[in-house]
Formats: structure tokens, sequence, C-alpha cells
């Protein structure tokens, strides 16, 4: 997060810089890390120190730049399960878990114990999050939060 147009989530305050903050679901739970931003990240009014990282949970007060612009986390539920079209476009979330990309639905990306499993034309493979993958000559990037 940041000023950057490049950004996945923009941040209008002037404190803020182009590559400040990122905010990230690993292992189950929120974090927040400082990218040496110029004006610092705070949660809940204490300055978090680069490359520290920390979790964020509900009722925590996160600020980017300015101690007084702050946000206030409601939810730390998972991210939802998605693949998101490279060229733009909407995104495709899961139904039930099982994501369906493709042609009626040939293509699926499920859980398989602690991995996720991609089966498709090309066979069965593993694949990870913030992967991309090709289905019928399009790229997609896969969103898949560990639980």
């Amino acid at each position: 997060m940041g000023r950057s147009h490049g950004c996945d989530l923009r941040l209008d305050e002037q404190e803020a810089s182009g590559q400040h903050a990122r905010l990230r679901w690993q292992d189950g739970e929120w974090f927040v890390q400082d990218l040496g931003s110029r004006n610092g990240t705070y949660i809940d009014g204490a300055r978090l120190h680069p490359p520290e990282r920390a979790t964020v949970r509900a009722g925590m007060r996160l600020a980017f730049g300015h101690v007084g612009n702050a946000w206030f986390v409601e939810d730390t539920t998972p991210p939802p399960i998605e693949a998101v079209p490279v060229d733009g476009g909407a995104a495709q979330g899961a139904v039930n878990g099982v994501l369906f990309l493709g042609a009626e639905r040939s293509v699926q990306v499920r859980r398989a114990g602690e991995q996720w499993l991609f089966t498709g034309p090309g066979g069965r493979r593993f694949v990870q999050d913030q992967e991309q993958i090709e289905v019928a000559g399009r790229r997609w990037l896969l969103h898949l939060p560990t639980p």
C-alpha cells in the first residue's frame, strides 16, 4: 500500500510514501510491515520499525504516514480465494472452496492437504499463492490464502 499507482491499496495522504507498507495474509493471520517509509507506520500509536512486522488484530488502529491518519481494524477474516485476470477484468471467486476457470469449469484449483492443486487440460500440479497460470490463452494471478 502507498501513494504509487502500482499499489494494490492506494493511500491519498500526503504523508504516505509511494511504497509505504505491506499488508499480507500469511499462516492464518494478517501482518503489516513498514517498507522503509519516510513518515512511518503506526499500530495503536506506536511506530513500527522496518523490517519488523506486526500481527493485525480486530480493534487495532493502523496509521500510515501520520498517527492521526488512523484506520480502525474491524475484521480480520481471511481474504477470498480468487483468480484475477492479469490483463484486467473481474476476479473469479471460489465456490465452496474450489476455484473454477475455463470453459465449462474445466480447470480447478482446490486444497489438497496443506497445498493447492491445479487440475486442467495439461494434467495436475501444485500451485501457490501469487502464482500466475494460463488457462485457454488468458493469464490469471492466483490469490490462495492459507487457512
